[in-house]
């Protein structure tokens, strides 16, 4: 765990800017009269704390538009855990009078290796994903090419005990976009069973994956539909056309073989903000001939009180049922022996007119726990033993005796605090240990930040 998330922080942290915003007048005094109502005054704050790294953040590659960098529910690093212990990062480079290209990464001992491109095709569809064989070493890549189909390649490392000996492309999904890989272990005894799913959020690209037993990956050197499954996944395309979007990622248990599908939905069409269309739900599948399948559904909103009676509607009355919602959230899942699934969500405030105050969003930690098939939606910054957010600090901070904190909004500190939380996040687990990576949105200077939390299990009542 360590070595992973050494690595994690030090790929990732390659692309961490942060910046200090400076808003229009009009949202410069509403946010004055926000921080004199919720958020600490500059006067009486201690300084931020200080971000530090394990290591120096080493530059990798030149990487376009390629937000985390990484898929819209993928993981872009995959690290060797059998025989070596090198690091592959997959991502897209914008290569000057060609366009966007798929290239890759190799580091190994903090120098990179061998970096190059993938494949020559411009401009695809998708950004890559990637996932090791922790037997040979060797890893998977799809993407989404420029037609809009997924294609598979995967590096021969255990041939030539070095990265870049990549296997020509084939396509392998049709109408399918946004892949996400897993390699666990087959049912078939000596083999293991690659999964790449098409994981559309937004576009009517099916919704199915494809899984293939094998022993070593020349066994999937070129496209052979004899050794291919493909899989329907039921719901999802209902629901889209039905105008509810589902945000969604799936996960395979390396444990249990069990497929999931872990997300939320957000009925479009309505104006209602609680719509019983809008649920948490896991959806999944152990019996590995994937006929049956289980739904388990929760409520996605948690609500919160309206301070002083605070926020007015246009006829200036005070909203009665003010609540936090998941919204558009993208994100990866994780799990462990139990059959917990794990993500993070970012949850806006919204009212019950659909008014939404975005600069008020939040990310908590969302677990559906096996003990129950339910959900628990648990803080991820600290708060009291009454659930009041307290400020990012060492020791709870005081004025005139009184614990500076607020009832449901998190006290930003003052280089930060209008900024919302974007939705690309990320979720990485090795047994009970849990590391969150969220992406920051500084509203005026329209820049990335990174930030990095442990996960605290203390559900919300």
């Amino acid at each position: 765990m360590k070595n992973l998330m050494l690595t994690i922080m030090l790929l990732i942290t390659t692309f961490f800017t942060t910046g200090i915003s400076s808003l229009s007048d009009e949202f410069q005094g509403a946010s004055n009269s926000l921080n004199s109502l919720f958020f600490l005054k500059e006067s009486n704050r201690p300084e931020p704390p200080e971000y530090s790294f394990y290591t120096e953040p080493l530059p990798v590659t030149y990487s376009f538009h390629d937000y985390f960098p990484g898929g819209l529910v993928s993981f872009p690093l995959g690290v060797q855990s059998a025989n070596h212990n090198g690091v592959y990062m997959v991502n897209l480079a914008q290569i000057s009078g060609l366009g966007r290209l798929v290239s890759f990464a190799y580091i190994d001992e903090g120098v990179t290796i061998a970096s190059g491109l993938m494949d020559m095709v411009v401009n695809p569809n998708s950004y890559p994903a990637i996932a090791m064989d922790h037997v040979t070493d060797n890893p998977f890549v799809s993407w989404s090419n420029f037609y809009g189909n997924c294609i598979l390649t995967y590096d021969s490392f255990d041939l030539i005990e070095s990265p870049g000996l990549w296997n020509p492309v084939y396509e392998l999904l049709q109408n399918a976009c946004h892949p996400v890989l897993f390699v666990v272990p087959s049912p078939n005894p000596g083999e293991r069973r690659l999964y790449v799913f098409s994981s559309s959020l937004t576009s009517p690209c099916e919704s199915r994956f494809a899984y293939a037993d094998f022993s070593h990956q020349s066994d999937l050197h070129q496209h052979n539909p004899d050794i291919w499954t493909i899989v329907d996944i039921p719901f999802l395309g209902d629901w889209y056309t039905e105008g509810i979007r589902v945000f969604w990622s799936p996960i395979v248990s390396p444990y249990s073989g069990r497929v999931a599908i872990v997300g939320h939905t957000r009925r479009i069409d309505t104006d209602d903000p609680y719509h019983e269309d809008n649920f948490l739900f896991v959806l999944e599948n152990d019996d590995l001939d994937f006929w049956e399948w289980t739904l388990f559904t929760g409520d996605p909103t948690i609500s919160v009180e309206n301070p002083d009676d605070y926020f007015v509607d246009e006829e200036n009355e005070p909203y009665q049922d003010m609540r936090y919602i998941l919204h558009a959230n993208r994100h990866n899942v994780s799990t462990d022996e139990c059959g917990n699934y794990n993500f993070v969500g970012v949850f806006m405030l919204y009212a019950e007119d659909n008014s939404s105050f975005p600069y008020l969003s939040t990310a908590k930690h969302v677990q559906f726990t096996r003990a129950d098939n339910g959900f628990v939606i648990n803080h991820l910054y600290p708060v009291t033993d009454d659930d009041n957010y307290l400020p990012w600090g060492d020791q709870p901070q005081y004025v005139d005796d009184q614990l500076i904190c607020n009832l449901s909004w998190i006290c930003y500190w003052y280089d930060v605090e209008d900024f919302q939380l974007e939705n690309y996040h990320r979720i990485v687990q090795e047994g009970p240990n849990i590391i969150t990576l969220l992406q920051c949105f500084i509203i005026s200077m329209m820049m990335k930040s990174l930030k990095i939390g442990a996960m605290p299990q203390k559900p919300i009542s």
